[in-house]
């Protein structure tokens, strides 16, 4: 019987136990090798603050162990110029992005729900991109009603998706759980306001920054992104202070992080 000899294990999330009402087989057994391995390691990283308190709360890790270093932002993601976003906006008009995927823990049906309320006040379309999503079309559709104003697009390669980043007026993602949250730095880096979730790592990363909802309570998200969408002064400020945040996630920070991790280790 072979036994591994790890060092160092890098924890992306702990979603099968912080919420095990979305546990499936496969993540089931994920988990046991996991309490199994972790046991013997020597350091551990977190992707985020809220990821180092799961560890420690659900599998017990000493809080010496653990070192948190974020996911850098890829340097695609970066403002642009009118010029270049100009032929989405005119193809479009003004609209909402939502980056995920067709996931009942990415909260598609108060996405949607949330939209309908928006759409009362602000003459304004969705466009979601992600994976699956064309498996989500007919809930889309349902859940509607007479609201034809939702753009699906199952695939945006990244040369594409940062113009839409950058063309949209508000970037929301009511997720339920995530162990970072990529979209939100993506967003912040294109100089897109947030409206994300009140919990978990989106609130870590977004708190101060962007606006933070139940993704729980759609008049509550539909609410944070009228905020955003009628005052062009917070809006501006959420940008600025979205762009600044955003820099901090650069390759260069995190990889003389992750070398000052490897080398205590």
């Amino acid at each position: 019987m072979f036994r591994l000899n790890i060092k160092l294990l890098t924890i992306h999330d702990l979603k099968p136990l912080a919420l095990p009402e979305f546990m499936n087989k496969k993540e089931k057994i994920n988990i046991l090798i996991l309490k199994s391995v972790i046991k013997n390691i020597n350091r551990v990283i977190a992707i985020s603050e809220s990821t180092k308190i799961q560890l420690i709360e659900y599998l017990n890790i000493d809080e010496d162990k653990i070192s948190v270093v974020y996911n850098p932002v890829d340097p695609l993601f970066k403002k642009l110029n009118d010029h270049e976003i100009s032929p989405i906006r005119q193809k479009i008009g003004r609209f909402i992005l939502n980056v995920s995927r067709y996931d009942k823990l990415k909260n598609p049906l108060n996405l949607i729900k949330s939209f309908k309320i928006i759409r009362k006040c602000f003459d304004i379309k969705l466009v979601i991109t992600g994976e699956y999503w064309n498996y989500g079309i007919n809930m889309i559709k349902s859940e509607l009603g007479n609201i034809n104003d939702v753009i699906i697009y199952t695939h945006l390669p990244d040369i594409e998706l940062v113009k839409y980043y950058n063309a949209s007026e508000v970037f929301l993602f009511p997720s339920i759980y995530e162990g970072f949250g990529m979209p939100i730095v993506e967003a912040m880096a294109c100089g897109t306001p947030v409206v994300t979730s009140n919990r978990w790592a989106m609130k870590e990363l977004a708190e101060g920054v962007g606006l933070l909802a139940d993704p729980e309570d759609p008049e509550d998200i539909a609410e944070k992104v009228c905020k955003v969408l009628s005052d062009p002064n917070l809006k501006a400020d959420m940008i600025r202070k979205g762009l600044n945040k955003a820099s901090q996630f650069n390759y260069i920070n995190i990889a003389k992080s992750l070398l000052k991790v490897y080398e205590e280790a």
